[in-house]
């Protein structure tokens, strides 16, 4: 394997699949000629697909700081929509499901970067994140409507309770009354 002078691109062959690397840059694209990326495999749109038993990513809390959570993610996870699409190119022309890299950018201008080539592409594991907090606030949401829902059963049931005594005495006053035929029945 011979290395080229920087600022060019080195070709190597891997078991009959082309792996370019841009030495200047230090990126490394396998199915792609110019990686914009420390690491491209296939080209923008056309269906590629990498995978891997497991890939994690550092989040030690130890690594971070200006730390804060996410506020009002339910409201924002709400104005992004899912989709249904193809592929404009390559040899994929199944069904595919994904968000738009342009309405992501509006809301989480964090998940999206955009490429040499100015195509925009998603961070679609840290969605997750926002869906984490919106999850926790509907939760939240349900636990106040289950509590509130709770008091409206016990209030029910004491008027009812109520109603039926009103009823029963009503009834001892003026049997022909017309509710009374069902505490009669």
């Amino acid at each position: 394997m011979k290395l080229q002078e920087p600022n060019t691109l080195a070709l190597f062959y891997m078991i009959s699949r082309q792996c370019f690397t841009d030495l200047a840059a230090g990126n490394v694209g396998i199915g792609i000629t110019n990686p914009s990326q420390k690491l491209s495999v296939g080209a923008s749109g056309d269906g590629s697909v990498a995978i891997a038993n497991s890939w994690t990513t550092y989040s030690d809390q130890r690594l971070k700081k200006n730390v804060s959570v996410i506020d009002s993610a339910l409201e924002k996870i709400s104005k992004l929509s899912g989709y249904f699409f193809q592929w404009k190119k390559g040899s994929d022309k199944s069904r595919q499901i994904g968000v738009m890299a342009q309405e992501v950018e509006k809301i989480f201008p964090e998940l999206v970067k955009q490429g040499a080539d100015g195509i925009k592409s998603v961070d679609y594991p840290k969605l997750a994140v926002p869906m984490l907090e919106a999850i926790k606030s509907l939760k939240g949401q349900v636990d106040q409507l289950k509590d509130e829902n709770a008091v409206f059963k016990s209030e029910n049931t004491i008027l009812k309770s109520e109603n039926e005594v009103m009823k029963a005495y009503l009834c001892d006053k003026d049997p022909s009354a017309p509710f009374c035929e069902r505490i009669h029945e």
